[in-house]
C-alpha cells in the first residue's frame, strides 16, 4: 500500500469541517506513518503508541478503517488519500515541537487534555474509551498559552478542590500545578522538580500573570 496526503488541509468557503473527530489507536497510527516527520516518534511516544506504529498489520487495519469511515479514499492501486481535518491532524502529529499535558484534577476522578502544536497547525487531544482519543482544533482566537489556560480555568470554575498540572514534554523535569486562591479571580502557581516532595509556589496571580507563567514554561515566543 502506498500511502499519500493531499495537500488539502485548510477549509475552504463551502468546507463544514466537525467540531471534532474520534480516532481509534489503528487509526492514529495509520495518520502517523501516513505524514512522517520529524516530530513523529514524539507524538508516537505521547500517544503510547511506540510499538504499533512498528506494527503493519495494525497500520493496514487503522488504513482500513479510516477508509471504512469516510475518512480516507483509496484509489484501485491501493493508494490512500486523506484531506481536510484528518490531513491536519496527520501533518501536525507528524510535525509536533510541543506536547503539552494537561491533567484536570479532582477529588473523585482525574481527566486529561493534550495540546499539540506543529509546523502549521496546533490542535487538542483527549483520551477516551477503548484506547480512542477525540481530536479538536484550538480556538484560533486565542494564544497558545491562553489556551491551555482556559481549558484549566473551566475545569476551576466547574469543580470544587480541583487542581491543574501541566507537564511539557520537552522539559520533562518540571510540572506547573495551578489551583484557586482564597482571593476571587486569583490563582497560586507552583513549579515541581522531578523528584520534589513539594511545589515552589507563587500567588495569588491574576489570569494575566499566570498565562505568562505558561507561556514560559511552554517555552513560546516572545
Amino acid at each position: 500500500m502506498i500511502e499519500t496526503m493531499t495537500n488539502e488541509t485548510s477549509p475552504t468557503a463551502d468546507t463544514q469541517y466537525p467540531e471534532s473527530l474520534g480516532f481509534g489507536f489503528a487509526e492514529l497510527v495509520a495518520l502517523l506513518q501516513m505524514a512522517p516527520g520529524e516530530g513523529t516518534e514524539a507524538s508516537a511516544e505521547a500517544l503510547r503508541l511506540t510499538e504499533e506504529v512498528k506494527d503493519v498489520r495494525c497500520v493496514s487495519a487503522g488504513a482500513s478503517s479510516l477508509v471504512a469511515r469516510g475518512l480516507a479514499t483509496a484509489s484501485e492501486d491501493g493508494e490512500l488519500s486523506i484531506s481536510g481535518p484528518v490531513a491536519a491532524t496527520a501533518h501536525t502529529l507528524g510535525t509536533a515541537h510541543r506536547w503539552v499535558e494537561i491533567t484536570l484534577l479532582a477529588p473523585d476522578r482525574n481527566d486529561h487534555v493534550f495540546t499539540v502544536d506543529g509546523a502549521e497547525y496546533s490542535i487538542l487531544l483527549q483520551p477516551r474509551a477503548q484506547y480512542s482519543w477525540f481530536v479538536m482544533a484550538r480556538n484560533p482566537t486565542l494564544g497558545l498559552a491562553e489556551g491551555d489556560f482556559s481549558i484549566a480555568k473551566a475545569h476551576l470554575a466547574s469543580r470544587a478542590q480541583a487542581g491543574v498540572s501541566f507537564l511539557n514534554r520537552s522539559d520533562p523535569d518540571h510540572m506547573l500545578l495551578l489551583r484557586r486562591a482564597d482571593e476571587p479571580e486569583r490563582y497560586i502557581v507552583g513549579l515541581l522538580a522531578a523528584g520534589a516532595e513539594q511545589a515552589d509556589e507563587s500567588g495569588p496571580l491574576d489570569e494575566s500573570q499566570v498565562v505568562a507563567r505558561l507561556r514560559e514554561f511552554r517555552g513560546d515566543a516572545a
